[in-house]
This record gives C-alpha cells, sequence and structure tokens, in this order.
C-alpha cells in the first residue's frame, strides 16, 4: 500500500491543521495533480493562503516547508515523464522521501542547464560526416555522447530517441539511463524530440553518400528514429559486421610494433584498441589475458625488451588489465624516442636508409630492417591515412633515384621496342642498389665516429677500417667497357 499524501505532508514540516486546505487546492485527486503545475505556480499557491477569504483560514507555509512541496511536484513530473505509478511505496521512509525529492530538484537543474545544448544542437557539426561504412561506428559514438547530454522537450537526454528498444524498459544504474530506457515514445513533446533528432542526424550525414541514399525516403517523415533504424540496417547487417571482423582479425594477425620510425606507439594502440572493439561489438570479444599475452608477442622491440620482460614478471605479483599495459609501455616511449631520435623527420632518410627491393610493408611505410620502402603500393595502401606522412618523401626519393619501375622504353633509355631496355631497366635497378649501399655505408660511418668520440677511446689494432664511399656509376653504361666516351679520352691520349 502507498504512503498516504496526508504522511508526506508531515515529513514535509506542514502542521496538521493547515494539511486539508492545501491538499483540497493543490491535489484534490492525488499526487498526480502536481504535475500540471509549474514550480513558479506552486509558489504563487502558497502565497494565497494569506489571503483567503476568512481571516480564520488564513495562514502561510515555512521556507521549508514550501520547498519540498515543490521538490516533491518536480519529482512527480519525473514519474510521469516515465510513465511510472506516482507513488511511493509502503517501507518508504522519511529519509528515503526527503533524499528522492532532494535529487528531482537537482534533475530539473541540470534539465535546464542540458536544454541550453538542444539549441545548439542543429548546427553541431560531426567531424566527419557519415560517408560509409568505415566512419559507421566512430560517428554513431559521437552522435550518441552528442544526444546524451541534450535534454529535449521531454525533459529527458534525446538519446532515447535512438535506443534499440521500443517499448519502455525500467532498467538502468541512475536516472538518465532509467529515462533513456523508459520514456515513452507518446505525446507532443516526443513529436517535438524526434524531429529535433532528426535535423541533427540529417545535418551530419554527407549528400554525395551512399549513407544519405538510405534516409533520403524518409526526409518528409521528419522522424530520427527512422532515421537511425534505416543507417543501421545497412551498417549493422551480418556482411558488414563480418567485414569489420575480418579487419579486425588482419590487425590482430599483422600488427607489429617495432619502433617509433616504422610505427609510432600511439597508432600502435589505436589500432588494437580499434579491432578489440570490431571484436566485442561483433560479439566476439578477446579475453583480456590473450590480448595480454599477445602485447607480449606483438611490441618486438628491443629498445624495450627490459621493461616488456619487467611488466612479465611483475604480472604475477600485481596484475595489470591489457590497457594498464600499454599505459606503462607507452610512459616509456618519450624515453626511447629521445635516446634513439626515430622520429621520420625528411632530412633523416638519408642516415636511417631506404629501399625499392623486396614487398610493400603490411603497415606503416618502413620494412622490417626500419628502410623506408620505396617500392610499388597498392592504391589502397599508397592512399591509406597512415602514408599521408610518408607520400612526400617517397616521391622525392624517386624523383632523384629513379621510379621503381623498370624496363621497357620508358626505363631503357635508347633501347627502341624493348631490345636495349631490358639492360637500361637492370642498369638503373643496380644503381638504386649502389646508392643504398652508399647510403648504409656513411650511416654505419658516423654511428662509428660517434661511438669513437662518446667512448673518447682511440681505435684499436683489431678495429677495421670503415671501408670509404664508392664513386656513383657514370651516366653511361658502356664508359667501362670501351664506350664512346672512353674513346674520347684515349684519342686525346699518348699512352
Amino acid at each position: 500500500m502507498p504512503i498516504a499524501v496526508n504522511t508526506l505532508l508531515t515529513w514535509s514540516r506542514m502542521v496538521n491543521n493547515r494539511r486539508a486546505i492545501v491538499i483540497s487546492e493543490l491535489m484534490p485527486e492525488g499526487l498526480d495533480d502536481l504535475d500540471q503545475y509549474s514550480p513558479e505556480e506552486i509558489r504563487e499557491a502558497i502565497k494565497g493562503f494569506k489571503t483567503l477569504p476568512t481571516i480564520a483560514d488564513r495562514f502561510s507555509l515555512s521556507a521549508l516547508t514550501t520547498k519540498r512541496i515543490v521538490q516533491l511536484a518536480l519529482w512527480v513530473k519525473d514519474r510521469v515523464r516515465l510513465g511510472q505509478p506516482v507513488e511511493f511505496e509502503n517501507g518508504t521512509t522519511q529519509a528515503i522521501f526527503t533524499a528522492e525529492i532532494e535529487q528531482a530538484q537537482q534533475r530539473e537543474q541540470i534539465r535546464q542547464d542540458r536544454k541550453k545544448t538542444v539549441d545548439r544542437l542543429s548546427t553541431l557539426k560531426i567531424d566527419p560526416p557519415l560517408k560509409n561504412s568505415a566512419g559507421w561506428e566512430a560517428w554513431l559514438d559521437a552522435v550518441k555522447a552528442s544526444l546524451m547530454i541534450a535534454y529535449g522537450s521531454k525533459g529527458v537526454p534525446l538519446l532515447y530517441a535512438i535506443r534499440d528498444h521500443d517499448a519502455p524498459l525500467f532498467d538502468g544504474n541512475d536516472w538518465e539511463e532509467l529515462a533513456i530506457s523508459a520514456a515513452p515514445f507518446t505525446g507532443l513533446d516526443w513529436e517535438a524530440d524526434r524531429k529535433t533528432v532528426h535535423l541533427f542526424l540529417t545535418n551530419n550525414v554527407s549528400e554525395d553518400s551512399d549513407a544519405h541514399a538510405y534516409i533520403k525516403p524518409l526526409m518528409m517523415r521528419n522522424n530520427g528514429r527512422l532515421d537511425i533504424k534505416a543507417l543501421q540496417e545497412r551498417y549493422e547487417n551480418e556482411a558488414t559486421i563480418q567485414a569489420r571482423v575480418n579487419a579486425a582479425n588482419k590487425t590482430w594477425e599483422l600488427l607489429v610494433y617495432k619502433n617509433e620510425r616504422a610505427m609510432t606507439f600511439e597508432d600502435f594502440s589505436k589500432k588494437l584498441t580499434k579491432a578489440l572493439l570490431h571484436f566485442e561489438r561483433a560479439g566476439r570479444a578477446k579475453h583480456d589475458g590473450d590480448v595480454i599475452d599477445w602485447i607480449w608477442a606483438h611490441v618486438q622491440s628491443t629498445e624495450l625488451s627490459q621493461l616488456t620482460s619487467a611488466l612479465k614478471v611483475g604480472q604475477g605479483i600485481h596484475p595489470r588489465t591489457s590497457r594498464q599495459v600499454l599505459q606503462e609501455i607507452a610512459k616509456e616511449i618519450p624515453n626511447i624516442s629521445k635516446l634513439s631520435d626515430f622520429q621520420p623527420r625528411i632530412s633523416e632518410i638519408s642516415q636511417t636508409g631506404f629501399t625499392f627491393e623486396g614487398e610493400a610493408p603490411a603497415t606503416g611505410a618502413h620494412n622490417a630492417e626500419g628502410k623506408l620502402y620505396c617500392g610499388s603500393y597498392s592504391p589502397i595502401r599508397w592512399f591509406s591515412d597512415d602514408m599521408s606522412t610518408f607520400r612526400p618523401q617517397i616521391l622525392s626519393i624517386r624523383e632523384s633515384h629513379g621510379s621503381p619501375s623498370g624496363g621497357g622504353r620508358g626505363a631503357g633509355g635508347r633501347g627502341g621496342r624493348g631490345g636495349r631496355g631490358g639492360r637500361g631497366g637492370r642498369y638503373q635497378k643496380e644503381k638504386r642498389k649502389l646508392e643504398e649501399l652508399q647510403v648504409e655505408n656513411e650511416a654505419l660511418s658516423r654511428k662509428l665516429a660517434s661511438l669513437q668520440s662518446t667512448e673518447g677511446a682511440a681505435p684499436t689494432e683489431d678495429a677495421k677500417p670503415v671501408v670509404p664511399p664508392v664513386a656513383p656509376a657514370s651516366a653511361n653504361a658502356g664508359d667501362a667497357f670501351g664506350g664512346r666516351d672512353s674513346m674520347q679520352r684515349r684519342s686525346g691520349s699518348n699512352v
């Protein structure tokens, strides 16, 4: 049996001879009647008790009692918003009653602040806007975050408009979560909220995309809930989920951290986190212990070997989550970067080396040896985000050292229809290899000189002398075998 209204007024510090008049004026049919009044109207009604027609009936309420009645009215409004029974269950104590109505007042203050966000929601832009399945998950997370802090006409977070279930569910850890799960899709306030969400979603979908094509037929209905369902049918079906899982599996198999030059540890962590999120959303979440074992195997940096070994030993004493392990490694990266100077600057390409040989790296632009790979990439790899910082360097090296493709008339020079073009292509290949060796030799020379100067010791007898750089090959391959330039020099000689 619910708590009687008379008892609630007693808990609100109202004396007995005044309760009957307050009940008859403000809530003759029960607590539900308080939903009809705003806090200002309730305060004005309480002031009116001072001017009742009969002098004997006139009275005033204390500031605390007035506050309690206003708080009670706000609590009633919250119950009506969610379609809950407007009553305090049997067993409710005065302390629980006071705590609940005070929380209702706090929610009202938050609600007034959050409603200001709705005015900016129509012009809020998510960058980048939704175009295709590749950006769906990040875009949806941004949409949910924006709608969570914006309160609509119903007085609850607008996120309720795009929740997964249709029927209200009274489930949540706090009132906001409860409101999102339970707010009904009825009433004029719902009509206003769904239009607000529709405007926000359509403003953040690129017009020249397939995403826009899926919501365009729904434009005239002005229903943000229908918009999000259409997009979910397109991007949350089994085929698209499996495609994201396949990409996550590839990351899980191939992703490796070697040094900051080949790939920054921040990018390494982002790619791992994204892959784990794909697994989780597909219902195939990785166990955290498996993720930690994966980190030990895929962080293959010699500079971090001591740290990872210490973390492995410490894992048995003070267990860490996979996220904490990544954080511990990330703390050490700045120290490693300062010692090794691994930042990928263009000026360092001559020191670190480059190559045209082998296959394109699966991630980044450096091979296992740390050399910048300047050979051929697939179009998808070449125009991917992680290649954006390396494309200018690679193009500059290709321009100064020749294109990675050889042979035929393009690289053969005087090869005609390809007769001698093959030899020209082989010459360019050998020339690039010679230049790579020269760069590597110079880097080793500088490293040895740096070590000698640091240690302050003279070279020992066992130290092998550094091989001097080999002179670059002549541009005319025939000179080495009595070619045209060689004959011209011989004719002017007495030898």
